[in-house]
């Protein structure tokens, strides 16, 4: 946001924590109802909620190319 103070990475890293456990709190009632509807397993343990969990991305290379480094054959 602009002209907001630098919480520095420390506060940075609390500030999202925070946002986590938010955002999970909201939308815990219609996940938990969406996981039951869909067979699947509940999503965190307790005391988990807001704990910082790995994130993976797609990727296309129809949308940008694979990077040279990737360790993976570029697409032609």
């Amino acid at each position: 946001m602009p002209g907001a103070d630098d919480l520095g990475p420390d506060g940075n890293l609390a500030a999202g924590r925070a946002l986590l456990a938010q955002a999970e709190t909201l939308q815990e009632g219609v996940l938990t109802r969406l996981r039951t509807r869909l067979g699947l397993p509940a999503a965190v343990g307790p005391g988990q909620a807001g704990r910082i969990r790995p994130v993976f991305h797609g990727f296309s290379p129809q949308v940008v190319p694979r990077p040279a480094d990737s360790g993976r054959p570029r697409s032609r």
